[in-house]
């Protein structure tokens, strides 16, 4: 890998154009329906002649293969205005590596913006997925695009496939009340086809860097979280160790 890059790139900054050739090889497979190829070449072309380093703190901006601005701190604000000015096709963020309601009407949003999806809790899925018909039904409902930051190799259980990033605001909700303080910006992969059909949608693993996530012995699958830990554990069900039992083979 190090051999086919120029002498002098940091291994990161490496590690990073390997990832960023496989992208390259399936847009130029594909049809580029998102029109980020472009983004990808001159992505590439600013890590080898050093004008570009990945260091895990900054991102840049680029549209139609121009570089916006940056290297700078992600803001989300940024973020969002940026998005709204040149995306959705086209629009780039390179560095980023993190109920679902629009974040470029947040200003206006309420719940009847707002769509309530089930998700499945896998620890095993880094980021949230949703598919497209999601995507579609939110912009719709919320009347703007959602914000995109580009598109994202993912590795499936069926092998890489190509996903295009977008950014959602998630919350927690119980009986109309919100769980979380704020409506949190979440990492989304957007997947073709809907749910069903093409799979689960899939939480991610957000909800475990912000609140205490247990689980019981009780054959329900169910998972219990909160923010306060004592006031969890006397709530919790009492355990069935001897009838519980592992998931059945299918």
């Amino acid at each position: 890998m190090i051999e086919s890059e120029p002498r002098g790139l940091s291994w990161a900054a490496v590690q990073r154009l390997d990832y960023l050739k496989k992208l390259e090889s399936g847009l130029e497979a594909d049809q580029d329906e998102d029109e980020n190829l472009p983004n990808v070449k001159a992505i590439m072309e600013a890590y080898r002649s050093g004008k570009l380093n990945w260091d895990g703190t900054s991102v840049t901006y680029w549209s139609n293969g121009e570089l916006i601005t940056g290297p700078q701190k992600l803001e989300m604000k940024d973020l969002y205005a940026l998005s709204a000015k040149h995306g959705p096709k086209g629009f780039w963020v390179e560095g980023i590596m993190i109920t679902v309601r629009n974040p470029n009407t947040q200003a206006t949003n309420t719940m009847a913006t707002s769509i309530t999806f089930d998700f499945l809790e896998d620890t095993g899925a880094s980021s949230m997925r949703i598919f497209s018909e999601d995507k579609e039904n939110i912009e719709r409902l919320s009347g703007a695009s959602l914000p995109v930051i580009g598109n994202a190799l993912k590795q499936t259980a069926a092998g890489q496939v190509q996903v295009q990033n977008v950014v959602l605001q998630a919350m927690i909700m119980q009986n109309q009340q919100n769980l979380l303080p704020y409506w949190v910006d979440i990492k989304a992969a957007v997947s073709p086809g809907a749910k069903g059909l093409s799979g689960d949608r899939l939480a991610g693993v957000w909800i475990h860097h912000l609140l205490f996530v247990l689980s019981m012995p009780d054959n329900t699958q169910r998972k219990h979280i909160g923010t306060d830990l004592n006031e969890m554990m006397l709530n919790l069900p009492l355990p069935d160790h001897k009838n519980a039992v592992p998931p059945s083979f299918y």
